[in-house]
C-alpha cells in the first residue's frame, strides 16, 4: 500500500492529460486499488458501509458514508489488466499507473492468503481505515484527467460514469474520515504472516543466522513435536551453543554458554521416558541442524566471535521456546508417559500436567531460567541497536495533500443555484446514499 501511494502521490504532483498508451493501465489500476479496497472493507479492516445517507450521516459516521460512496462509485476495469503486468511500460505516466495496478494486485494477494490471526483489529485498523481514505481522496482527484483521457479516446459514457465521484461527496467524507483518524495512534500495524509453518532456511551468514533463530521460534510456535523430536531438537542446540562457547573464547559468556549446554543435553536425556504415537513436524530439527551447521563452519574457520554471541543472545528464546511447546503438547494430551512396566516393556498412558508430568519438563523450565543471564552478558544485538529498521511511508502520509485538497468548483452566479453534475450525466447514472 506504501507503493501505491507512493505512485499516486507521484501522478498527482505531476498534473498532466492521461496519454493515450497510459489508459488501459490507468483503468487497470484504478479497478485493483478499489478492489483492494473492497476487499478490506467486506473483512472489517477499514470500517463497514453507513446505511442511511446526507449531512447528518457524515457526521455520526463518516467512515460508513466514504464506504458506501466508494463501493458505489463508477467501476471501469480494463479490458486487458493482465496484460497490463506482463507488458513492460513505456513513459513515466504509464510506468507509474502500471506500479499501481501491480502493487494493489500484489497487497490484495498478501491480505487474502495471509494468517488472519496476523490482520490488524479493533483500534488497529485505524492505520488501514485512514490509508483508504487517502487512496479514495487520491483516485477521486485522479478521475478527472482520467475521464478527459476517456472522452479523448471516444468513451463519452464511461467518461460521464467517472465524473459522478467529484459530485459524489466521496472528497468530503474521505477528509473527515482522515482528520477522524489522526485525532488518535496511528502506529503501523505490525507486518502480515503467511498460514502455516514456514520452512527452515539455509544459513550461510550471521543475517541467515538471525532469520534462522526467527523461523525457528515460529516453527516451534506452530507445529507439533514429539518427544524424540524435541529431544533431536535440545542436542542440536546444545551442541550450538558448545560450539558458540568456543567462539567466544574465554568470557563469562562462554562459561554460560558452557553452562547451558549441559542444562539443555539434560533435558534432552530425561526425554527419553516419553513418547507419542502421534505425528511430528520435523522443520524445526532441521532449522536447528542448519544452525548448528552454520556455528560449527564458524568455529573450524577460527573467525567470527560476534556468531557466537548472537548465539547467546537467541539461546533464551530458543529454550523458552521449545519448553512452551512441550508443555502445550503434555497440556493437549499428545506426550505418554510410562505408567508401570510389563515384560520388560513399558505401559504407556497420557502425559498430563498433574500426576503424569514428565520429568523433562522440570528440567526444561530449569534450563529456560538459567538462560536468563546469557542474553544480559551478551547485550543488545547491534544489528537491531544501530541499524533502523526501513519504514515505508503509508498512504496516509504521502497522500496528505490529496486528502487535505478540495475539488475545484466554480461559484455559480447566486448562491441559491445548485451545484449540478456534468452534463451528459443522466439521473440513474448519479451515485445516492
Amino acid at each position: 500500500m506504501s507503493e501505491i501511494g507512493r505512485r499516486l502521490a507521484l501522478l498527482l504532483a505531476e498534473p498532466a492529460p492521461v496519454p493515450a498508451a497510459s489508459l488501459s493501465a490507468a483503468l487497470a489500476a484504478r479497478e485493483s486499488t478499489l478492489q483492494l479496497l473492497d476487499t478490506l472493507l467486506a473483512d472489517g479492516a477499514i470500517g463497514r458501509r453507513a446505511n442511511g445517507g446526507g449531512v447528518t450521516e457524515l457526521a455520526r459516521n463518516p467512515t460508513g458514508v466514504m464506504n458506501t460512496l466508494r463501493a458505489k462509485g463508477p467501476r471501469l476495469p480494463a479490458a486487458d489488466s493482465h496484460e497490463v503486468l506482463v507488458t513492460e511500460p513505456t513513459g513515466r505516466a504509464e510506468t507509474l499507473w502500471a506500479g499501481v495496478h501491480r502493487h494493489a494486485v500484489v497487497a490484495r494477494h498478501e491480505w487474502e492468503t495471509a494468517d488472519r490471526a496476523s490482520r490488524p483489529t479493533g483500534k488497529g485498523t485505524w492505520p488501514l481505515t485512514a490509508d483508504s481514505a487517502a487512496l479514495a481522496a487520491a483516485l477521486t482527484h485522479l478521475d478527472v484527467p482520467l475521464g478527459g483521457a476517456l472522452r479523448r479516446a471516444g468513451r463519452t459514457a464511461d467518461a460521464d460514469l467517472l465524473d459522478q465521484t467529484r459530485w459524489s461527496g466521496l472528497d468530503v467524507a474521505a477528509r473527515e474520515v482522515w482528520a477522524l483518524a489522526h485525532r488518535g495512534d496511528l502506529t503501523d500495524p505490525p507486518p502480515l504472516r503467511n498460514p502455516g509453518v514456514p520452512n527452515p532456511v539455509v544459513v550461510r551468514s550471521g543475517p541467515g543466522q538471525r532469520e534462522g533463530g526467527r523461523r525457528l521460534l515460529t516453527q516451534l510456535r506452530l507445529a507439533h513435536l514429539s518427544p524424540q523430536a524435541t529431544a533431536a531438537l535440545l542436542n542440536l542446540h546444545g551442541q550450538t551453543v558448545l560450539a558458540a562457547a568456543q567462539l567466544v573464547g574465554t568470557s563469562p559468556i562462554a562459561e554460560r554458554l558452557v553452562d547451558h549446554a549441559r542444562a539443555v543435553h539434560l533435558a534432552a536425556r530425561r526425554l527419553n521416558a516419553a513418547a507419542t504415537i502421534e505425528g511430528s513436524d520435523q522443520r524445526a530439527v532441521m532449522q536447528a541442524h542448519q544452525l548448528k551447521t552454520f556455528v560449527e563452519a564458524e568455529l573450524r574457520a577460527g573467525r567470527r566471535a560476534d556468531v557466537g554471541l548472537t548465539v547467546a543472545r537467541q539461546a533464551p528464546q530458543i529454550i523458552t521456546a521449545i519448553n512452551e511447546r512441550a508443555t502445550t503438547e503434555v497440556r493437549e494430551g499428545r506426550w505418554l508417559v510410562p505408567d508401570a512396566v510389563e515384560h520388560d516393556q513399558p505401559l504407556w498412558i497420557q502425559a498430563d500436567m498433574g500426576d503424569h508430568q514428565p520429568g523433562a519438563l522440570g528440567y526444561l523450565t530449569a534450563a529456560t531460567v538459567g538462560a536468563v543471564e546469557l542474553a544480559q552478558l551478551a547485550g543488545p544485538d547491534p544489528m537491531s541497536v544501530n541499524i533502523a529498521d526501513a519504514r515505508l511511508q503509508p498512504p496516509r502520509e504521502t497522500l496528505a495533500q490529496a486528502v487535505a485538497t478540495r475539488m475545484n468548483v466554480t461559484r455559480p452566479d447566486e448562491p441559491a443555484a445548485r451545484l449540478a453534475p456534468p452534463t451528459g450525466v443522466r439521473p440513474e447514472q448519479q451515485v445516492h446514499l
